[in-house]
């Protein structure tokens, strides 16, 4: 698993044993910069990398879904993950149609769907559809229509979760839904409109990785959610201030190491 620094946006990639790889988000795309065609596929390109299970966008947003169409283009995905909602973009579109014209086989992500095998491991999508969350009362802006999924290998678990503010963690709560595990993404890149002390408590990471830039006078991370992360024993990584984190797990074991330093964290698995 490798968290790519690409600033205040997301990019994810996980290689079970058994699958060429998903990535969750791609980064972000403005018309100077790409971070699929400046990051993402030149580390692909390094590893041999040539395909790929899938593509996971939380939400279609650009600093999530920014650097999509490059890897659809160039990394020749299966299967294209999203949570169908009526927000559209011109970007949206033509990922949309790229992966129409190139055989991706485009699937809704919610927790109506069965589990995904990836390889040697199982995804499982925890958030509610597209358009229940449209009709439903914390329905409060794209944020919450974030794909929430659970990564699973042996006893050690990922939780992605996307941008969901408090309002989509509540209805995660009283779900039901499994959200414990061992590393935790958190949401919207640490702002405080996330995170909450309760939906923690249900979570209980082992590691919280913050994909977030890091500038004098940022509003993210913020420094309460820090403080909640920490209150719940999570050693936290955060993206802009250590690097790239990469981890590696036999499904018992998993150990963190960061770009920037010499951290390097070993946890036991917590399912």
């Amino acid at each position: 698993m490798v968290f790519f620094n690409v600033g205040k946006a997301d990019a994810a990639f996980v290689k079970p044993p058994g699958s060429p790889g998903l990535m969750i988000d791609a980064g972000m795309r403005t018309p100077y910069f790409d971070a699929a065609s400046s990051i993402l596929i030149p580390y692909f390109e390094r590893l041999g990398i040539y395909a790929l299970d899938g593509i996971l966008i939380s939400h279609p947003q650009t600093d999530h879904m920014g650097g999509v169409l490059s890897l659809i283009q160039r990394a020749a995905p299966r299967r294209l993950w999203w949570n169908p909602v009526a927000a559209r973009s011109s970007l949206l579109e033509e990922i949309l149609i790229e992966s129409h014209c190139s055989a991706v086989q485009i699937l809704p992500a919610d927790r109506t769907r069965p589990p995904v095998r990836i390889g040697n491991a199982i995804l499982r999508f925890l958030n509610p559809p597209g358009g229940e969350i449209r009709n439903g009362q914390f329905f409060g802006n794209l944020n919450n229509a974030s794909v929430v999924c659970r990564l699973e290998y042996g006893s050690i678990s990922f939780l992605f979760t996307g941008d969901i503010e408090h309002e989509a963690e509540e209805e995660l709560l009283a779900s039901g839904m499994p959200l414990r595990a061992s590393v935790l993404k958190v949401a919207h890149h640490g702002c405080k409109s996330s995170t909450s002390a309760s939906f923690l408590e249900a979570v209980r990471p082992r590691i919280a990785v913050i994909s977030c830039d890091d500038y004098p006078g940022r509003p993210c991370p913020d420094a309460e959610v820090r403080r909640r992360l920490r209150a719940v024993g999570a050693d936290i990584l955060w993206t802009g201030r250590d690097g790239a984190v990469t981890m590696q797990t036999d499904g018992e074991r998993l150990t963190a190491r960061i770009g920037r330093g010499k951290r390097h964290i070993l946890v036991e698995g917590t399912g």
